[in-house]
């Protein structure tokens, strides 16, 4: 399962859109993968956290990571 997304809350030294815009991106990325052809059996969710800082395994989706 792919989990695609962002934070909901902003953050306050952050861009107002700190957390938003990612899940916006999220959705829409879900959206075209889901309309391309070779994708539709991709098991993908959008996903939309309530707090980045206190989720339980945030260490192991850290965008630090590559």
């Amino acid at each position: 399962m792919l989990l695609i997304g962002s934070h909901a809350e902003s953050q306050n030294h952050a861009g107002w859109l700190d957390g938003a815009l990612g899940v916006i991106y999220g959705l829409e990325i879900a959206r075209a993968l889901a309309e391309t052809p070779d994708c539709t059996d991709l098991p993908i969710a959008p996903v939309a956290w309530a707090d980045e800082e206190s989720w339980p395994a945030a260490g192991f989706s850290d965008t630090r990571l590559s």
